[in-house]
């Protein structure tokens, strides 16, 4: 039988690997390009894909790491239910070599096979929702591209628990090609990826994307954050001296406390006056609800305030994170002369 795929000898996760990828077109990609990513937009996979930026280190994430650890005992648990046998390989389409995907494994009659391993809410949401969740529907996309590589008619989505006694848990779903899908992910696969060799960069995603200054916006918010940075570090240092004041003052807490001795609840002298009293410990409402109720957060939101928007500002000392652009490094970068005591 005549593949429609090449097989690329790399190894997953090594830098001939990464090239590899970088070259082309992934089945994660694919999730972007539908418009279907919480964690990436369109405009980062651009700016990876043009070394405009660089991906995020994902190796230290918790589901990452998870996945990790137990997909072998998936494969393992699949092959002995199923008696396929399946080892993971990169393959590319002959027909369009965009097409890239790494496959958790292919089956005997050349259909893919998918491995996830998924944390606790997101399995719950699977069990109770079926392909109606969430995590289908982002890798059901996936299974579509990896079909579309393959020219398979078919794939199978499969997810994976490890219970407390080591034992795995599958939940498996069996995916037709959708043929008119596979022809919108070829279009906006071919639209992409001429944004990416043109450098003209696809419109920002106000969410997911970070903004990033130009002009004289790049002057007044680099004005701005020399003055907060040196205002922060002056925060920085009080904050040390306090907390080291505060340790100077535990000895002496126990001094007095030790006079006081346990019959005194309360003692005053030389200008200091100290008071013992016990103080009942919180109460983890939730944990009641959890425990006692098992509400689902669609009901607990009918009971909860309105929403209200926070900021949260942070000192970073560098450019915009993974951000590789020269002209973007050196405008952030620029210094800024800071006149103390100074309104602006």
């Amino acid at each position: 039988m005549a593949l429609h795929y090449d097989t690329i000898n790399v190894t997953q996760g090594e830098q001939d690997w990464l090239d590899w990828r970088q070259e082309g077109i992934t089945a994660t990609d694919a999730v972007v390009l539908a418009g279907i990513s919480p964690y990436k937009s369109k405009w980062q996979l651009w700016a990876e894909k043009t070394g405009y930026a660089s991906a995020p280190d994902l190796s230290q994430n918790p589901n990452v790491q998870r996945g990790n650890a137990i997909e072998a005992k998936i494969r393992a648990e699949w092959e002995q239910q199923t008696g396929d046998m399946m080892l993971p390989v990169c393959v590319q389409s002959k027909k369009s070599p965009l097409l890239r995907a790494s496959l958790d494994g292919i089956n005997d009659d050349n259909h893919p096979v998918e491995i996830k391993a998924p944390g606790q809410k997101v399995w719950k949401e699977i069990e109770d929702q079926g392909e109606q969740s969430t995590a289908f529907r982002m890798y059901w996309v996936q299974m579509q591209f990896q079909m579309l590589c393959l020219l398979a008619p078919k794939g199978t989505l499969v997810f994976g628990k490890e219970e407390s006694d080591g034992s795995i848990t599958l939940r498996s779903f069996e995916i037709q090609r959708d043929a008119a899908f596979a022809k919108q992910l070829l279009r906006d696969v071919a639209a992409f990826w001429k944004q990416v060799q043109t450098r003209s960069a696809p419109e920002k995603d106000p969410v997911l994307d970070h903004y990033i200054p130009e002009g004289e916006d790049a002057e007044a918010w680099r004005q701005a954050a020399a003055y907060y940075r040196t205002y922060q570090k002056e925060i920085d240092d009080m904050k040390a001296r306090i907390k080291q004041l505060q340790e100077q003052q535990k000895p002496l807490v126990d001094t007095m406390l030790g006079l006081l001795g346990d019959e005194y609840k309360r003692g005053e002298f030389a200008g200091v006056m100290v008071t013992q009293y016990e103080q009942e410990g919180s109460v983890n409402y939730r944990k009641i609800v959890d425990d006692q109720l098992d509400l689902d957060d669609e009901t607990l939101n009918a009971y909860r305030k309105p929403s209200s928007m926070r900021h949260r500002v942070t000192v970073t000392e560098e450019a915009p994170r993974n951000i590789n652009d020269k002209e973007v490094v050196e405008q952030s970068n620029k210094p800024t002369k800071v006149i103390p005591d100074a309104f602006f």
